[in-house]
């Protein structure tokens, strides 16, 4: 299997690409379904399988640096399950990782749902500390939640 990298902003051919694995990785339950859609102000590392014209997207890391911080979040990874287990997403989080170097940004940090369990393995096996817990409820249970309380 041959794979090579492309490292580009997320522009209109990109993005269409990009959308379509975020369409997957809601359906593998990977992410929410109500998640931010991508602006296509990203940036992305793309794993294409082949070459040439007959290269085949399959896998990605989308990227961005939020402004006012000296970090790059990495937003999503995928790789497209016959592809797993080879090495391809450790290899885009390397190259995201080394996109972050060149912006002068030494920090690469990512979010992921508790029982994605896949990705928590690749964040251990790549050296990923967890910084943070997020916690989250439905905006109406904190109405019943806060009844009687005075205003």
């Amino acid at each position: 299997m041959t794979i090579r990298y492309m490292n580009v902003p997320l522009a209109p051919d990109w993005k269409k690409i990009a959308e379509a694995f975020f369409t997957r990785m809601i359906a593998e339950k990977a992410i929410d379904a109500d998640r931010a859609k991508l602006t296509g102000f990203e940036w992305g590392v793309f794993a294409l399988e082949g070459t040439g014209r007959r290269s085949k997207p399959v896998g990605m890391s989308i990227y961005y640096q939020p402004e006012g911080h000296s970090l790059v979040w990495l937003d999503l990874l995928y790789v497209a399950p016959a592809h797993r287990g080879f090495g391809i997403g450790t290899s885009l989080i390397e190259r995201t990782a080394a996109a972050a170097e060149t912006w002068g940004v030494s920090r690469l940090e990512f979010g992921t749902l508790r029982h994605n369990a896949r990705m928590l393995a690749l964040a251990e096996k790549c050296g990923f500390a967890q910084t943070a817990i997020q916690f989250g409820r439905d905006v109406p249970s904190c109405a019943k939640a806060s009844e009687g309380l005075p205003a």
